[in-house]
């Protein structure tokens, strides 16, 4: 399937789910399959489920790009807001440097809502 029917069934899947307990979450998250761990990022965030930051923050530097993406994402969202400045900055600042440019520009995205003079060098970066 392309990245474009996967995306579609899983923001589906999202809007089916009325609520996931965490033990369940930790399964998708912790699958061998992208599309599963994808699937986690997506409803950690829907859910703000706070007691996948560790998790997030761990699936931020998967093997797949689409669910770097993904979990960069949710720490964009809504789990950089849990952390204390020093500790999202060090979070992120790996995947800033990724080899992947959709999960650098995320990242960099991320690290502007975080704080923009850190950001905005790296997207900087991007956009020149």
């Amino acid at each position: 399937s392309t990245l474009e029917e996967r995306g579609a069934a899983i923001e589906a899947l999202v809007r089916i789910y009325d609520q996931i307990d965490f033990a369940e979450w930790k399964k998708l998250a912790a699958s061998n399959r992208a599309g599963l761990r994808h699937l986690a990022c997506m409803l950690a965030s829907h859910f703000r489920i706070e007691e996948a930051k560790d998790e997030m923050i761990h699936l931020m530097r998967d093997p797949h790009p689409d669910v770097r993406i993904a979990a960069t994402n949710a720490f964009g969202i809504f789990y950089r807001k849990g952390m204390d400045l020093e500790e999202a900055k060090q979070a992120i600042l790996p995947i800033l440097q990724d080899s992947d440019p959709a999960v650098a520009i995320t990242a960099a995205w991320s690290a502007i809502l975080l704080d923009p003079a850190f950001g905005e060098p790296y997207m900087e970066m991007w956009l020149n």
